[in-house]
Order: structure tokens, then C-alpha cells, then sequence
């Protein structure tokens, strides 16, 4: 689709909404019980966000299941700008020494200390 049959598909769903549900539009049978307004969240449309899909899988290699699992649980993604003003989406993963050092804080109760974090830089 180019820019301007999007933004006809768009506008076309204000138009679409209009319309009362009467039936499902395609389990015939099937009837509304309540319509409800969908709107977004005013409190958090403000924070800018992207949606972001990997080509391959971003764990990283040489690890077990399990351990690749938990650094991604613990990974973040982040946009970021070189010094030329180009714009990217950087993948941020922890090193070992960092998961072992939240692995032994959480045993000891400790609060999370960013300062003492280390992290692997990925360009995805």
C-alpha cells in the first residue's frame, strides 16, 4: 500500500465504526451482547514506542536454553542516535558478570543498582 491508500484504509474504519454491529461479519449467529468504545490510553500515548521483530533469534550463542533465556529477560532495546543524527534501535544485553551479580543480589535482598551494570551493545 502506498501513503495514501493507508491513510484511506484509515480513514475508512472512522467511517466503518458508524455502522451498528448488528451480527458477527462472518460467524453468522453470532450477536453482540455489549459494544464498547475502544480509546487509547491518554496517560501513556505520550511515550514514544516501536514495535521491534528480530530477523533471527537475539540470544546469544555458546549458552544454555535457560541462560539465553534469562539474559533476554533482562535485555533492553533502546533507540538511540549516532553523532551524525542517524537514528537506530540498539539491543542491549547483560554481560555474565552483571547476571551474576543480580543473581546474588536477589538472593541477598538487595535493590537493583544500575550503576554497577554492565551491558553487551547490539545494533539490530
Amino acid at each position: 500500500m502506498d501513503r495514501e491508500a493507508q491513510i484511506e484504509a484509515i480513514e475508512k474504519t472512522f467511517e466503518d465504526v458508524k455502522v451498528p454491529m448488528k451480527e458477527h461479519y462472518s460467524k453468522k449467529g453470532v450477536y453482540p451482547v455489549e459494544v464498547i468504545s475502544l480509546l487509547p490510553d491518554s496517560d501513556m500515548w505520550k511515550f514514544p514506542c516501536a514495535q521491534v521483530i528480530f530477523d533471527s533469534d537475539p540470544a546469544p550463542m555458546g549458552h544454555s536454553a535457560s541462560t539465553q533465556i534469562e539474559m533476554m529477560s533482562q535485555a533492553m532495546i533502546r533507540g538511540v542516535m549516532d553523532e551524525s543524527g542517524e537514528q537506530f534501535v540498539a539491543y542491549f544485553l547483560p554481560t555474565e558478570e552483571t547476571m551474576e551479580k543480580r543473581a546474588k543480589d536477589f538472593v541477598e535482598g538487595k535493590e537493583y543498582d544500575d550503576e554497577q551494570v554492565q551491558m553487551q551493545f547490539l545494533i539490530v
